[in-house]
């Protein structure tokens, strides 16, 4: 999750998390050189996109980590939700898909969508061995801890005799998916390792799993306490950072923790819907152009219900700490709430592990878009029992959810609780009827430094959302939520407070902040009461460039949608969300995207505030600060000195008593300016005035042997008529006719494909490009069969890899359609074109393909799929045991930190500086720069935790030089 300008986006996240291996960047390299050009054919708005999404690829603009991730911004002195620029989080992931499925759209190329997935799988969703104790939830659940309102008030105890309820859909996920691995995003990276914290406890990872808020609702960014998700106690305090939230009665176990932020998630479906109906509108297979991607989606959403639930799985309404343990859904609230979370030790031989939903819900993480897709579209349905039906449910809940948190002027607030107080304390009794399906009306769940609720960003997020599925369905309650919010937004001289929207001076202003007053009716699902008692002002204006063109595609969403299902454009909407679009394109265009001047006193007032920390307890973070009562914001941060530009300027600012001025480029606002143009212009086509050439559509027809073939030729001008058609002759049949409608007569005998063009003259006297007619004909009394062919990638493979199947060059000569049967050997099957399976056992396996064109032809093929055993993975590492002027003594160590033995190992290195060795060991070594050691008899086998030492001595190649430390290879290094 993030931010926005003035006001963090801050998040109190339960638990934390751990780290996967960093991609090469190759992948962003692959994805800046895919289409820098411009498209073809495009207006000015998809031009514009086209050159965003260059800047964004731009290695000299800085995006991009080394690892090919999005930075949370450019700029690296930006306190927000992330405390560092270049750290990143899941909603910047998410918006990889959003640009990436826009330029596939646009230019017809899926495949940066593919290597922008890699991404995500690779970077930001634990592997295995991030969450090594996974299956020990099998038999465990959480353990209860309240939350506490102040920083102050952690650590809070475990408390064991409060119950906690039934999880009812982690078995179905684990049953269907064969593991019990979380697929899910954490919420916070650190992209370049500032922190010094890596993964897995090395310290040196990229990108690294960490985690911030975790101390109650008055937490800000500016008190938080940056940590590992991979808790083994190497730094902080005697028990690294655990002790500072939670208060054990024992010493706490070593342990991994992650926090999915679900409405990134949730976009990441939402987009993948688009991505799926813009494949289909090109009339390509979207399991050819981008195999496997809409069974990932379907996978995501299907883990996402986990925020359908509250946190301790009570039942909702319960308002009872010590009791009210749900069973079965009586714990579902089927909304997105704040997070849901997951850990457990990260010793395998303890048995025990935790899960936890959320008992907080904001309206702007609701996403019908997400919802209608899971429910609703056959390819994005998700797999384990139940979830099309909670899917469906919670469609309906969250339309519901802003139907109830809108305001009289038409502004959403806040949202509700299960949880008051984060301690299931009675509701309040003027609360007692300001209730939603049980839960409590709370106008800034989980934060109030700032409220959650008063950052109007929320408001652009979360309801366009609506907008596109009031686009798509033209549901009559969708219309009237946007009816009433589009008035609020669009209203210039309000009763009280300032307009959401300025266009004064050729420039835009937004609002930025708001205030809320009143309850909201209790919801009454049958009879739905008008919130006349709920109320916003707007109290402030920014120019927040990302919150402005998720507005803009907000307004245009709709208006598109009053003139689909209305018959009728919204032209106040439109003409806003143009005017968004050219003004800060026209005022606000730098050398790297588009931006504008943003003012932040926060910083000058907080940026050194003291960070609590119990009585008595000391630590040291891994970038050497001090962790103890005396530490402030800054002094746990020494990063941001005078190296950094932007903390320069906040000095500069200090010393002249004012507030320092910033230009930020976040990634999200970047993608929402690239997206936003390009949609426009396809929601509001750019029609031709004068000189406008026509078009002429290509088209497919079908008869029978020795059948003429009627066929309408199809043209369009958009600012005139069609006069005339032109047509070419076929080369095995021939085509009569005038005006449009033409016949098309086949050679006596000819069975097969034949093709004719034409084109179309308007009344300018303009003529289009040609369009080709296929013709298709076919012996009713006669069939070829097909022939069968497939590649298999790759051949030979290790024990759970997945092996894809491509059965595109099959073929058959009447141009059947085909279906495709796959046998893998291994009594797994598949249908379709393209099919993946992965081998769980060593062995050859015949993999087969069955063709059939459905007129009784049928051909089949098979390959040879080789599987092995993966190869170990170990952690080579060298290091300099003692030097002196003219030598030294090293080790070099294999840590085996997975979950197999290592039956044998060898490894490499080598001296750049002209270093030697000179003896050695506890290994046989050989070689003479780069050196090869092996291991001994009694050495070979490295159990799974376990680690093997050799020595050797050597000489400086650079007398008096420090001690050289190369690079250990190998084929069990990772």
């Amino acid at each position: 999750m993030f931010l926005s300008k003035t006001s963090s986006k801050q998040s109190k996240l339960a638990k934390s998390k751990i780290k996967r291996p960093s991609l090469r960047l190759s992948i962003a390299v692959a994805l800046a050189t895919a289409g820098l050009s411009s498209v073809a054919n495009a207006g000015v708005y998809q031009d514009r996109f086209t050159e965003m999404r260059n800047e964004i690829y731009n290695p000299e603009n800085g995006y991009l980590s080394a690892d090919g991730g999005p930075y949370h911004s450019i700029e690296t002195f930006i306190i927000e939700a992330p405390d560092h620029g270049h750290e990143s989080t899941s909603e910047a992931y998410s918006y990889i898909l959003w640009l990436e499925a826009v330029h596939g759209k646009i230019t017809g190329d899926w495949q940066p969508l593919i290597d922008a997935w890699e991404i995500i799988e690779t970077q930001i969703i634990p592997t295995s061995a991030m969450q090594p104790t996974a299956a020990n939830y099998a038999s465990g659940k959480a353990t209860y801890v309240p939350e506490g309102p102040l920083p102050s008030s952690y650590p809070l105890a475990l408390d064991s005799g409060a119950a906690v309820g039934e999880d009812p859909i982690s078995a179905g996920l684990a049953s269907t998916y064969g593991t019990w691995d979380v697929y899910g995003m954490h919420w916070l990276l650190d992209m370049d390792n500032t922190y010094k914290y890596g993964n897995l406890g090395d310290g040196v990872s990229t990108p690294s799993y960490i985690n911030t808020f975790q101390r109650g609702e008055q937490e800000s960014v500016w008190e938080t306490v940056p940590h590992p998700s991979w808790e083994e106690f190497k730094w902080g305090g005697q028990y690294g950072f655990l002790d500072l939230f939670v208060s054990e009665p024992q010493a706490p176990a070593a342990q991994w923790r992650y926090t999915n932020a679900p409405d990134a998630d949730a976009r990441v479906v939402q987009v993948m819907y688009w991505a799926l109906q813009w494949m289909k509108d090109q009339g390509v297979d979207p399991e050819v152009v981008a195999p496997g991607l809409m069974a990932k989606t379907s996978k995501m959403g299907d883990y996402l219900r986990l925020a359908m639930f509250d946190k301790y799985f009570k039942k909702i309404g319960s308002q009872d700490e010590q009791g009210s343990a749900g069973t079965g859904y009586d714990s579902a609230h089927y909304l997105m709430s704040w997070y849901y979370s997951w850990g457990g030790p990260i010793d395998t031989s303890q048995n025990w592990g935790w899960r936890i939903g959320s008992s907080h819900i904001h309206y702007a993480y609701q996403n019908p878009m997400a919802a209608y897709a899971l429910s609703q579209i056959p390819e994005l349905k998700p797999l384990a029992p139940n979830s099309v039906e909670d899917w469906t449910v919670g469609l309906e809940r969250s339309l519901e959810f802003f139907q109830w948190t809108q305001s009289a002027e038409g502004a959403f607030s806040g949202g509700a609780t299960n949880s008051w107080n984060g301690t299931y304390s009675t509701y309040p009794i003027e609360r007692q009827d300001a209730t939603f399906y049980g839960m409590v009306y709370d106008e800034n769940p989980v934060y109030e430094d700032p409220g959650s609720g008063t950052w109007f960003g929320w408001q652009a997020w979360g309801t366009e959302r609506v907008a596109e599925y009031y686009y798509i369905t033209g549901e009559t309650r969708a219309k009237a939520i946007m009816d009433k919010w589009i008035g609020w937004i669009l209203d210039s001289t309000p009763a009280t407070g300032l307009a959401v929207l300025d266009f004064s001076n050729n420039d835009v202003k937004l609002a930025a902040g708001l205030e809320f007053s009143g309850l909201p009716e209790k919801w009454d699902p049958a009879n739905p009461q008008a919130n006349t008692n709920l109320h916003v002002t707007v109290t402030s204006q920014n120019q927040d460039v990302g919150v402005a063109h998720s507005l803009a595609k907000a307004l245009m969403y709709y208006a598109a949608a009053e003139e689909k299902h209305q018959g009728q454009v919204h032209q106040g909407a439109k003409d806003a969300a143009q005017n968004i679009l050219d003004r800060f394109w026209a005022n606000h265009r730098t050398d790297k995207g588009v931006s504008a001047p943003e003012s932040r006193g926060d910083y000058r007032d907080r940026i050194n505030d003291p960070v609590y920390f119990p009585a008595g307890w000391s630590g040291v973070n891994a970038v050497g600060a001090d962790l103890n009562a005396n530490t402030t914001f800054s002094s746990m941060r020494p990063f941001y000195n005078d190296t950094d530009p932007g903390y320069v300027e906040l000095q500069n600012a200090i010393s002249e008593d004012r507030d320092p001025t910033y230009t930020y480029h976040r990634y999200w606002a970047q993608v929402d300016v690239a997206t936003a143009n390009a949609l426009f212009e396809d929601l509001f086509p750019i029609s031709c005035d004068v000189n406008c050439p026509p078009t002429a559509k290509d088209i497919s027809a079908s008869t029978n042997i020795d059948t003429p073939a009627s066929i309408t030729l199809e043209g369009s001008d958009s600012n005139g008529s069609i006069v005339s058609y032109s047509y070419s002759q076929a080369s095995n049949g021939v085509v009569s006719g005038t005006g449009p409608q033409v016949t098309y007569t086949p050679n006596t005998g000819y069975v097969g494909v034949d093709s004719f063009t034409y084109t179309v003259t308007d009344d300018e006297q303009l003529t289009s490009d040609p369009a080709t007619v296929t013709v298709t004909i076919e012996d009713p009394n006669s069939n070829f069969p097909p022939e069968a062919c497939f590649t298999a990638t790759p051949t030979s493979a290790y024990v759970g890899d997945p092996v894809a199947f491509d059965a595109s060059c099959s073929s058959d000569a009447d141009g059947d359609t085909l279906s495709y049967s796959w046998a893998f050997g291994d009594t797994n099957t598949a249908t379709g074109v393209n099919a993946s399976n992965s081998y769980q056992a060593v062995g050859s396996y015949s993999a087969m393909l069955s063709v059939d064109d459905g007129k009784g032809g049928v051909d089949t093929t098979s390959k040879t799929i080789i599987v092995s055993e993966a190869p170990v993975v170990a952690n080579c590492t060298y290091t300099i045991d003692n030097e002196w002027g003219s030598g030294f003594v090293a080790n070099i160590t294999i840590a085996n930190n997975t979950s197999s033995v290592i039956n044998s190992w060898d490894v490499n290195w080598s001296y750049s500086d002209g270093s030697t060795m000179s003896n050695g060991w506890n290994a046989t070594i050989s070689g003479a720069n780069p050196y090869n050691a092996v291991a001994l008899a009694w050495n070979g086998q490295i159990q799974p935790g376990q680690s093997v030492t050799f020595g050797l001595q050597g000489n400086k190649g650079v007398a008096n030089a420090p001690a050289p430390i190369p690079t250990v290879t190998g084929s069990v290094c990772n």
